[in-house]
């Protein structure tokens, strides 16, 4: 994300809003490529700070400040990145990486707190457009932030939108594009406009940067890119969940619209189709060892994915009843919901989300 803010010039702030990387190991490479882009900022994710605990030094080895969170326990003392652009100056903080944000007096006060020593407090937000929206509008907090650029996975409109006096963007994801944020200082108003930039194949890599990947991917080849080519269904080693729709219809009409079903066109939406990131959201790659682009409600979170190959089941039909129906414990669903990748997992909640029988 690029802020772009107008007063008697242009002046310019440039932020990483995170999710950086997919695997630890790629977290040093990819700052030390960022760092020469001299970014004002970082706001990491909570898969950020989950995959890499040691974020903050390697981003100060790279000289790239991280943005402070305001959190239940920092609002007594809150922090923000101070930045002077001109005889302009800016506040940055983020909330929401540990829960939506409570409009709360003690929050309204960290806010006003913050605003007090800047000319503008800009929230990045990963608490979600209801919480945004709330926090912009509720007594406590309102009139307190300038600009909410919004870090959620949702497809909420990218175009911004004014709640009280708080403007609110959404920020592109998944690394294919560029958002600016143009802000406008007019009498008694902000003015805000969001552009939304792609980014184009024919642009050229920098030199060093492109160097530095090259030469990690060639030290770690399995972060490389594979071919997007996919076997034929007939030569899958597993049964598929197509065949187990022929005597299962109900429950696999079930499945096919939950998040299991779509779980590689979840990374594809989000630029994160990647091997480390397939071990858990493609049966398929599991099996075949190959990434591919595979077509809606294929090759996911499938039937074998959680209870087993059923392949003398589905070849025999329905008289092989003993290898039916098995209740999917806790350790099933902790080998990809562990506590690095989804530490408030609740098996009996996931559960009833995923229904299908």
């Amino acid at each position: 994300m690029i802020g772009t803010l107008r007063a008697k010039r242009r002046e310019s702030l440039l932020l990483d809003l995170g999710n950086l990387a997919d695997a630890q190991a790629k977290y040093g490479v990819g700052l030390q490529v960022a760092g020469p882009m001299k970014y004002d900022g970082l706001a990491p994710s909570p898969a950020d700070l989950r995959m890499a605990p040691n974020l903050n030094a390697l981003a100060a080895a790279t000289q790239i400040p991280v943005v402070p969170e305001i959190s239940r326990e920092t609002a007594a003392s809150p922090k923000a990145l101070l930045l002077t652009r001109g005889d302009i100056r800016v506040a940055v903080a983020s909330v929401g990486s540990s829960g939506p944000p409570e409009a709360t007096k003690q929050l309204g006060r960290a806010l006003r707190s913050l605003r007090a020593s800047a000319d503008l407090l800009v929230l990045v937000s990963r608490a979600g457009p209801e919480a945004d929206a709330l926090l912009a509008s509720a007594p406590a907090t309102r009139g307190c932030v300038d600009v909410i650029v919004e870090v959620e996975e949702s497809g909420a409109p990218l175009e911004p939108r004014t709640v009280h006096t708080t403007a609110i963007v959404k920020a592109s994801r998944g690394g294919q594009s560029v958002g600016v944020i143009d802000i406008g200082f007019e009498p008694a108003r902000l003015a805000v406009q969001h552009h939304v930039f792609e980014v184009q194949p024919s642009l050229r890599p920098d030199t060093a940067g492109h160097d530095c990947v090259t030469k990690f991917l060639g030290e770690h080849p399995e972060h490389g890119e594979v071919s997007f080519e996919y076997l034929p269904k007939a030569s899958w080693p597993y049964t598929p969940a197509t065949e187990c729709k022929r005597c299962h219809e109900r429950e696999t009409h079930a499945w096919q619209s939950s998040r299991h079903a779509a779980a590689p066109q979840t990374l594809s939406r989000e630029g994160r189709y990647l091997r480390e990131c397939l071990r858990c959201h493609s049966e398929y790659y599991r099996r075949t060892g190959q990434v591919a682009a595979l077509p809606a409600g294929e090759g996911g979170v499938e039937c074998v994915s959680c209870h087993g190959d059923r392949t003398l089941h589905s070849a025999g039909g329905p008289i092989d009843r003993k290898f039916a129906k098995t209740r999917v414990s806790v350790p099933v669903c902790r080998t990809c919901h562990n506590q690095e990748r989804d530490p408030d997992f609740d098996y009996a909640k996931a559960r009833e989300r995923i229904r299908h029988w």
